[in-house]
């Protein structure tokens, strides 16, 4: 599987489920609870503790067709330690450069965090395969998508922070090739809890908005 299939297929799924928990337990419930829903693209961030190993295991264990992903990755050690553990793509919330080099040498694609026009076009030609305009809830959301790619058109732009799932189809309409799905979709509280039930039934609103788009 080579970067440019695993790229192909994000852009295909366009919806990540970020995944961020006190414990490696909750963790892995959150995770499970999505993938069951039917979410093809899982991010296993690094403020979860031990998440390379959580990484591991979903890599092995998830359905046919799950690209099992690290996030919050700020540093080459930690996306190697992610790579390693079977991390299918890289997600960084900065505009880390070095990470590019890190990821591609093993054919991994590299998503880089940027905020400003500037900081969008440098993460860009640095080689970044998505750049994760983050927050960009705070910025505008959808707005602020469309106004960086009217002078910038063509540039891969995955939308984080702020979305939810009465905004998500206009970010998507505003040009977002990829959005990032945070605590609007794994609610902190139904993630501490392990309700089960409840998050895969939030998923599964996402996922049959998104076939009605």
């Amino acid at each position: 599987m080579d970067r440019a299939y695993i790229l192909e297929a994000m852009l295909d799924a366009r919806l990540v489920a970020v995944v961020r928990a006190g414990t490696l337990a909750q963790a892995r419930r959150a995770a499970q609870a999505v993938m069951e829903a039917g979410f093809r693209l899982v991010e296993i961030t690094f403020t979860v503790p031990d998440a390379p190993a959580l990484i591991e295991e979903l890599a092995h264990t998830a359905p046919d067709g799950v690209l099992v992903g690290a996030g919050s990755v700020t540093n080459g050690d930690h996306a190697r330690l992610a790579i390693g553990a079977g991390a299918r793509y890289v997600v960084s919330p900065i505009r880390q450069l070095d990470l590019v080099r890190v990821c591609h040498q093993v054919g991994v694609p590299c998503i880089l965090g940027a905020l400003t026009a500037t900081e969008i076009v440098d993460a860009h030609r640095a080689g970044a395969d998505l750049v994760k305009v983050f927050p960009v809830g705070l910025v505008g959301g959808p707005r602020y998508i469309r106004q960086i790619l009217g002078p910038l058109p063509g540039l891969s732009l995955m939308a984080s922070g702020g979305v939810n799932l009465s905004n998500f189809q206009d970010f998507l309409e505003a040009g977002a090739r990829c959005l990032a799905l945070g605590s609007d979709l794994l609610n902190p509280t139904l993630v501490k809890e392990g309700d089960h039930a409840a998050m895969v039934r939030r998923a599964r609103e996402y996922l049959r908005a998104l076939e009605k788009s």
